[in-house]
This record gives structure tokens, C-alpha cells and sequence, in this order.
């Protein structure tokens, strides 16, 4: 086998979600036009259903009026014309209920299977589709013979069941002829939507079939190597917009684990607006550790946990800035800075013992400790 491309055998991955968003964006979807011709014919039948007594009504309103010949009618060819006109948008103006309703049908099961697209790919030019022999390759493809197949057993179906239903009314068809024209043309009505009827059953029944079926054609069609699947991994890795995305939700995932460690400090340094340091100093430290920091808005939700949880707040805008700007989370603190910040804690230290010293006294922070 040839070292270039990918074979078909070879496209044994199924499509990525950005290899299905790319197809998306070019009007590539699966798409039944089975399943909407048998919503069409059910709209149709609900609509001559509803609007049938109504349109049977106008329309002989209008046919008695236009053939109604009255001594002194002009009977011109402008006239004759201007007759036709009118004839026509009354027409229009009795089945627009009816062709509402189609179009309302048409546009709502669009969604349906599909989605709504709308891309500048879809309906720009594509000229390799002239290419006679890529049309033949598609016509004689898998997917084209699929189609005619489905397209035939559709045919045969629908003359089957045509021929069932004409061959068991015949005599009722027959009789139309000797009926008067308004019940013939009700009885005809009726005839007509029992047969419109038993095809949509048909085209459902189609339907049913070629929807899983689109579907899986096209997942078929989108399938990609293993090559592919790595190449796009690599062009998404290396994407700017990617990278910033997951930088951004490294940082809040990393955010949210330092604002739970909060609770664990021994003291916060703060500059009151700006900083603010949560320091901790346990038995297991070797020095003091920085648990958390922040500024501006992540310093606010720092004092808050810290005050719900009754950690100490210590104003010392210096330290808090050099803090900050110095020491990661999760690192100790700097020899240079041993001396400040332990007097910082020798202060809260001693000050716990001395209110735990008076009678009466009860402090969570202190029992911690």
C-alpha cells in the first residue's frame, strides 16, 4: 500500500468534537430528507383535516360566481384577464392557511434531526463538485448506492400500498361518477386522505429506518486515523486560545485549593486594601509556610474565610508585599524574613495563652493549638 494518505481501513477513530464542529461550521450534519417528508404529508393531512371544510366552501363560492355568465357581462379579453387575476388570488387568498402551515411544519422540523445551520461554507461555490468523476465516485460510492437503494424500496413501498388501497375502493371510485358534484367532490376528499394516510404510514415507517441510518453514515464518513487524532492533538496544544483556556482554569482549580487552606493558617498578613498572606506554622514545618495569597479581590475572599474561621488578621503593608512577591504557595518563608514573622506569631502566640489564662475563658483557635 502507498505510504501517503490514510486508507479507509485505517480511519478506525471515531471523529473528535472539534472535527465534528469543523463539519458543523461547513453545513456537514446528517440530515433525513425521509424523516421530513413524512412530517410534510402528517402536516398535510392535519391541514386538510382542518382547512378542507372551509377551502371546499370558498372554492364553490368562487366557482359558481366566476362561471355564473349574467345577461350583459362583459365578456372582453381585458375583462377575461382581469377575471383570471382575480380568480387566482382568491385561490391564494383560501389555501394560504393551509401553505402557513407547511411552512411553519417545514421550518420547525428542520431542528428536529440536524440543528439549525447557518454557514458561509454551505452556500459558497464549491466547484470540484463539477468534477465529473468525483460525481460518479459518489454516485457509485457506498453512500450513493445506499441512497438509490432506499430510494427504490421507497418507490416499491409506496406503489404497493397505492395499488392495495385503489384495488379495494375501486368500485367506490367507479361510483363517483353518479354522484351529484358536491358529494363526490366530499367523498373524493375522503378517499384521497385514506390514501394520503396509509403512504405517510409508509414514509414513517421509511423514516424510522433512514434516520439511524444518516446517522451512522455520517460518523462513518468522519471517522479519522490515528495520525489525525494526534496531529489535531498537536495543533490544539499549541493553539494560543487553547493554551489561555487551560491556563485559566489551572489557575481557579489552584485558586479554589488555596482559599480551602485557608481555615489552616495560624495568622494573615495584610496590607489592609491590597495583600494578604495566609501564613501557617505547625509542628511538621521547618519554617513558616505560605498556605495562600492574593490581591485585590482574592485578598478580600482570603480576610473573609479568614475571619469566618477566626484566624488571625495582622496589618504590616511591607511584609505583606514582600511576602507576596517573594515566597510561592506551598514554600517557606525566607530565612531574611524569620525574624519578623516570628514576632508576629510570638505575639498571637502569647496573646492566645494569656486570654486562654482568665477564667472563664474559651477560644477555638487556642483548643486548636
Amino acid at each position: 500500500m502507498a505510504a501517503g494518505g490514510d486508507s479507509a481501513q485505517e480511519r478506525t477513530q471515531e471523529a473528535t468534537a472539534k472535527r465534528l464542529d469543523d463539519a458543523r461550521q461547513k453545513g456537514d450534519v446528517p440530515r433525513s430528507r425521509e424523516l421530513g417528508t413524512a412530517l410534510g404529508m402528517l402536516a398535510a393531512i392535519g391541514g386538510m383535516v382542518v382547512f378542507a371544510p372551509a377551502m371546499f366552501d370558498a372554492f364553490g363560492r368562487v366557482a359558481v360566481r366566476t362561471w355564473t355568465i349574467e345577461p350583459g357581462r362583459d365578456l372582453s379579453e381585458s375583462a377575461l384577464v382581469n377575471a383570471l387575476l382575480d380568480l387566482l388570488m382568491e385561490s391564494l387568498i383560501i389555501i394560504a392557511p393551509f401553505l402557513a402551515l407547511m411552512f411553519v411544519v417545514m421550518i420547525a422540523s428542520t431542528p428536529l434531526f440536524g440543528g439549525w445551520i447557518f454557514s458561509k461554507k454551505g452556500v459558497a461555490p464549491d466547484f470540484t463538485r463539477l468534477n465529473p468523476i468525483k460525481g460518479m465516485a459518489r454516485v457509485l460510492g457506498p453512500q450513493g448506492l445506499g441512497e438509490l437503494v432506499k430510494g427504490l424500496a421507497k418507490v416499491i413501498f409506496l406503489g404497493f400500498v397505492g395499488w392495495i388501497m385503489f384495488s379495494t375502493r375501486v368500485a367506490d371510485y367507479i361510483a363517483l361518477g353518479r354522484m351529484p358534484l358536491g358529494f363526490a367532490l366530499r367523498e373524493t376528499f375522503s378517499l384521497l386522505l385514506e390514501l394520503m394516510l396509509a403512504m405517510t404510514v409508509v414514509l414513517i415507517l421509511v423514516a424510522a429506518g433512514d434516520v439511524p441510518w444518516q446517522k451512522l453514515q455520517h460518523a462513518k464518513k468522519l471517522r479519522m486515523s490515528l495520525q489525525e487524532v494526534k496531529e489535531e492533538n498537536k495543533e490544539m496544544s499549541g493553539n494560543p486560545e487553547v493554551k489561555a483556556k487551560i491556563r485559566s482554569l489551572q489557575q481557579a482549580v489552584s485558586q479554589r485549593r488555596m482559599l480551602l487552606d485557608v481555615p489552616s493558617a495560624d495568622v494573615i498578613i495584610v496590607n489592609p486594601t491590597h495583600y494578604a498572606v495566609a501564613l501557617r506554622y505547625g509542628p511538621e514545618d521547618d519554617a513558616p509556610v505560605v498556605v495562600a495569597k492574593g490581591v485585590d479581590h482574592l485578598a478580600m475572599r482570603i480576610r473573609v474565610i479568614a475571619t469566618e474561621s477566626r484566624v488571625p488578621i495582622h496589618r504590616d503593608p511591607p511584609l505583606a508585599r514582600n511576602l507576596h512577591a517573594n515566597v510561592e504557595v506551598g514554600h517557606s518563608i525566607p530565612t531574611e524574613l524569620y525574624v519578623a514573622v516570628a514576632e508576629i506569631l510570638a505575639t498571637l502566640f502569647n496573646g492566645a495563652r494569656r486570654h486562654l489564662n482568665r477564667p472563664g475563658s474559651a477560644d477555638t483557635r487556642g483548643s486548636k493549638r
